[in-house]
C-alpha cells in the first residue's frame, strides 16, 4: 500500500488527513479493546458471562446509533455529527476507567459503542463521496489498513503496559484512549470544514449506469443478503476477538497475555503490508466470490485458535499468533469489497441509508458475538461454540455464491475500467 504512489493520488488531501487522525484515535482503542474482557472479569470481578454482555451492549448501542447518526447528518450535517460521535466515544472510554460496578460498565460500553459506530457510519459516507467509481474498494481497503496500523500498534503496546494487571495501568490506557478521540475531534474540525465542502459534486453524474439491469427492489434484495452475511461474520469475529480469543488464550492455552497483543499486532501488520498484494490478487475476481473466500479464511483462523488450546505451550503460542495472520487476509478482502459493493448498489440519494444498513448489520452481529462467546465459555461449551462459529462462516461463503446470481456483473466486478 505504502509503496504505491498511484494508489495515493486519486484521493483528496482532506481524506488522508481524516484517515490519519482516525488512525491515531484507533491507536488508543487498540490499547484497550483486546483487553477489555480481562479488565472487566479479572480486575472488576464481573462474571464472565456478564462481561460478555457488557461488551455486547456496545454493539447494541451501535445499532441504534448508526441510523440515528444518518438522520442527524441529513439535518445537521455530516461534519457536526462526525465530531460529536468522537466526543461521545471519548466519554465512554473515560467512564470505563472508573467502572467499579456492572451498571457503570454497561453505560461506558454503550456510550463508546454508540460513538464508535456513529463515527464510522458518517466517515464511511465521507469516504464513499470522496472516492471515484473505480476507487471505492481502494479507499475502503486503505481506510481499513490505516485503522489496523493504529489499532495493531496500540494492541502491542497495551500488552506491555498492562502486563502487571494493575488497575492503574488499565485506567491510564482508557484515559489515553479518550484523549486520542478528543484530539482527533479538535483537529478534525478544521480539516472537515476546509476539505469536504464539494466532495459530492463529481458523483452526481455517475450513478445511473451502475444500475442497468437491476431495479431498486433488486438492489434492496442484494443489500439484504449482504447485510445478513455481514451480520453473521460479525457474530463470529466479534465474539472471537473480544471474548473467546483472550479468554481461551489465557485459560485453555495457558499462554501469556503478551500473546494477545502479539496476535493483534501481527494481524494488523499483515493487513498493512499485504493489502496491496491481496487486493491485486483479487482484482479480477467477483466481489461476492472474494468475500466468500474471506469467510473461509476466517473459518480456518477460528479452527486454528481452537486447536491451539490443546497444543504444547510454544506451539500453542505460535498457532494463536498465526491464526490472526490468516484472518487478516479475510479482513482485508471483506472490509474493502463488501462496503464498496454496497455503495455501488446505492443511488446517490440512498447512499447514506445503504451505508447505514450494512453498518447496522455489523453492529447487530457485534451484540450477539460477545454474548454468545461469553455464555458458551462460561458453560464450558467451548467445542460447540467453535464448531458453530466455523459452520456459520462456511454457510456465509456458500450463501454469497448463490447471491451473485442476482447481481449484474458490471456491479459485482472488483475493478471497473481504470
Amino acid at each position: 500500500m505504502f509503496r504505491s504512489k498511484r494508489a495515493l493520488l486519486p484521493f483528496e488531501k482532506g481524506t488522508w488527513q481524516i484517515l490519519s487522525g482516525y488512525t491515531l484515535s484507533l491507536f488508543g482503542t487498540g490499547m484497550t479493546e483486546p483487553y477489555l474482557i480481562l479488565y472487566l472479569h479479572q480486575l472488576r470481578d464481573i462474571p464472565l458471562s456478564l462481561s460478555g454482555m457488557i461488551v455486547g451492549s456496545g454493539g447494541l448501542a451501535g445499532v441504534i446509533a448508526v441510523p440515528l447518526s444518518g438522520i442527524l447528518a441529513d439535518r445537521a450535517g455530516i461534519k457536526r455529527v462526525f465530531l460529536c460521535t468522537l466526543i461521545l466515544d471519548a466519554a465512554g472510554r473515560i467512564l470505563f476507567a472508573f467502572a467499579s460496578n456492572e451498571e457503570t460498565a454497561f453505560l461506558a460500553s454503550m456510550l463508546s459503542g454508540a460513538g464508535a459506530a456513529g463515527s464510522w457510519n458518517t466517515l464511511s459516507v465521507i469516504l464513499a463521496d470522496s472516492a471515484g467509481d473505480t476507487a471505492k474498494s481502494s479507499i475502503f481497503g486503505i481506510a481499513f489498513a490505516l485503522q489496523n496500523l493504529g489499532s495493531g500498534l496500540g494492541a502491542a503496546l497495551g500488552g506491555t503496559v498492562i502486563h502487571s494487571y494493575s488497575l492503574f495501568s488499565f485506567q491510564s490506557i482508557f484515559i489515553f484512549d479518550a484523549a486520542t478521540f478528543i484530539l482527533f475531534a479538535l483537529s478534525g474540525q478544521k480539516w472537515l470544514m476546509n476539505d469536504f465542502k464539494n466532495v459530492q459534486v463529481h458523483h452526481s453524474e455517475k450513478q445511473i449506469h451502475h444500475f442497468f439491469g437491476l431495479d431498486k427492489a433488486g438492489n434492496d434484495k442484494v443489500l439484504s443478503g449482504l447485510s445478513l452475511v455481514y451480520s453473521l461474520i460479525a457474530i463470529v469475529m466479534s465474539g472471537l476477538t473480544t471474548t473467546a480469543f483472550p479468554q481461551w488464550t489465557t485459560d485453555q492455552a495457558h499462554a501469556s497475555v503478551h500473546i494477545i497483543g502479539d496476535a493483534f499486532f501481527v494481524n494488523s501488520l499483515v493487513i498493512i503490508l499485504g493489502q496491496a498484494f491481496i487486493l491485486k490478487s483479487i482484482k479480477n475476481v467477483r466481489r461476492t466470490r472474494a468475500i466468500a473466500a474471506a469467510a473461509l479464511f476466517f473459518a480456518v483462523g477460528c479452527f486454528i485458535i481452537f486447536i491451539s488450546g490443546f497444543l504444547k505451550p510454544k506451539l500453542s503460542s505460535l498457532s494463536l499468533v498465526s491464526s490472526f495472520a490468516i484472518t487478516a487476509v479475510g479482513e482485508t478482502v471483506l472490509f474493502s469489497d463488501l462496503p464498496a459493493l454496497a455503495n455501488d448498489l446505492a443511488l446517490e440519494q440512498t447512499r447514506g441509508r445503504y451505508n447505514g444498513v450494512i453498518n447496522a448489520a455489523w453492529q447487530t452481529g457485534s451484540i450477539l458475538g460477545p454474548v454468545l462467546a461469553g455464555a458458551g465459555l462460561n458453560m464450558h461449551l467451548a467445542v460447540p461454540l467453535f464448531l458453530t462459529f466455523i459452520l456459520i462462516l462456511v454457510f456465509s461463503a456458500c450463501f454469497l455464491i448463490l447471491l451473485e446470481r442476482i447481481i449484474p456483473i458490471e456491479i459485482n466486478k472488483a475493478c471497473k475500467t481504470d
